[in-house]
């Protein structure tokens, strides 16, 4: 099997199987939180409005603790901060799980909710850094780096189809058993993670490799973090947006299959990028395929049954693949080591406040205006994505 057939698995099986799965169930309790918390709080508080509120602060909890985590992540090693959150997410959610009762109050439990989003290992961010260590070892850096960012989307996605579907069966089982499960698969995993051989220490730790740029030219990292926040953008108004049609058309237990099948189609075409010749760059999969994600959203309106509805998520989904995978290895590639952690976790932060405000404007526009008319809103997203990777193709000049 030649390079280009093997070079995924390759670097996989460097990597490990023990190391693979670990990092994988440690990203999967908070992909299960969200439906998990609204479906618990609905069960106990008895109307969504005030489990949806519960539910956003614990997006706001993530978006705000994303930037100050990296950044202690790079001061004092992964090791430490990792054990930290696992516990602060913990104490949060088992605090969360006991005061959510009938009458409970709101303010408290969104409380508990934001610590728990605050404190969020945040592993696929980790794991983003450790590949960079990783590929910085090896002649062939960028191929690495590209082949373990397209793994990285891959199992980004896998985990956020697999959560909610598991969070949902255990809730039918149990109001609590999904956050139980949640609960621990939030603390050993995470913990695990972080004590791994491979976690890294300290940034004045690192050791500079040659041609490695000596700070982050943030200024060409702004069109990267404008493109992954437009990514949030269109998950968050396409979720509501499917939930919204599903229920207009009295099919709501479809809901979580058309969504899934967004995420069906980005984890496929993830793995699939790994198979796209390097001399095929970053930045132009980034224009190429946000301009196919532009050109696909439109879709969403016009379809008119749950199957087309589907189809077009999946069509949807094979362009955001590369777009997500192109913005983290454009970012690596300009990073230093020693703040990979500060970058990778940044990045991740502006997708989960795109996805946050995603659905916050997407809601009164289904109060107002109608599901149908919702489902433009991806397309505004996927837009102001196009112009970001198209600015993002400008910058590289910039040194600073």
């Amino acid at each position: 099997m030649g390079e280009r057939d093997g070079g995924l698995a390759k670097v996989l099986t460097q990597a490990g199987v023990p190391y693979l799965a670990l990092s994988f169930l440690a990203r999967i309790s908070p992909s299960m939180l969200p439906l998990g918390i609204m479906l618990y709080g609905f069960d106990q508080l008895g109307a969504f409005g005030p489990a949806g509120v519960i539910v956003a602060f614990n997006a706001l909890g993530n978006a705000v603790g994303g930037p100050p985590f990296g950044a202690a992540a790079d001061r004092f090693g992964q090791r430490v901060v990792g054990v930290v959150s696992a516990g602060l997410t913990t104490a949060g959610l088992a605090a969360l799980l006991v005061a959510m009762r009938p009458g409970a109050s709101v303010p408290v439990l969104a409380a508990f909710s934001f610590v728990t989003g605050f404190g969020n290992p945040r592993v696929s961010a980790i794991a983003r850094g450790r590949w960079s260590a990783f590929a910085r070892q090896r002649a062939d850096r960028a191929r690495t780096a590209s082949l373990a960012m397209s793994y990285e989307g891959a199992a980004d996605e896998a985990s956020f189809v697999i959560g909610p579907v598991l969070v949902t069966l255990l809730t039918a089982i149990h109001p609590a058993a999904g956050l139980v499960v949640a609960l621990l698969l939030g603390l050993v995993p995470p913990l695990l993670f972080a004590m791994h051989p491979t976690a890294l220490g300290p940034g004045r730790s690192h050791t500079a490799v040659e041609g490695e740029p000596v700070g982050v030219p943030w200024l060409r990292l702004v069109p990267v973090a404008i493109v992954t926040t437009c990514l949030g953008l269109f998950f968050g108004t396409a979720s509501t947006g499917y939930a919204a049609s599903m229920e207009a058309v009295g099919r709501a237990e479809l809901t979580g299959l058309v969504y899934g099948a967004m995420g069906v189609g980005s984890a496929f075409s993830s793995l699939a990028a790994a198979r796209l010749p390097m001399r095929f760059t970053q930045r132009s999969r980034l224009v190429v395929f946000a301009a196919a994600l532009f050109l696909l959203a439109p879709l969403m309106y016009v379809a008119s049954s749950p199957l087309a509805l589907g189809a077009v998520a999946l069509a949807t989904g094979l362009a955001l693949g590369p777009v997500l995978i192109g913005s983290f290895a454009i970012a690596e590639s300009v990073t230093p080591l020693a703040q990979i952690s500060t970058v990778m976790s940044a990045l991740s932060t502006a997708i989960t406040v795109g996805v946050a405000a995603g659905s916050s404007i997407a809601g009164p526009v289904v109060d107002r205006s109608g599901a149908a008319h919702s489902l433009l809103l991806p397309g505004a997203a996927a837009a102001l994505c196009l112009v970001a990777a198209l600015v993002n193709v400008g910058v590289r000049r910039i040194r600073r």
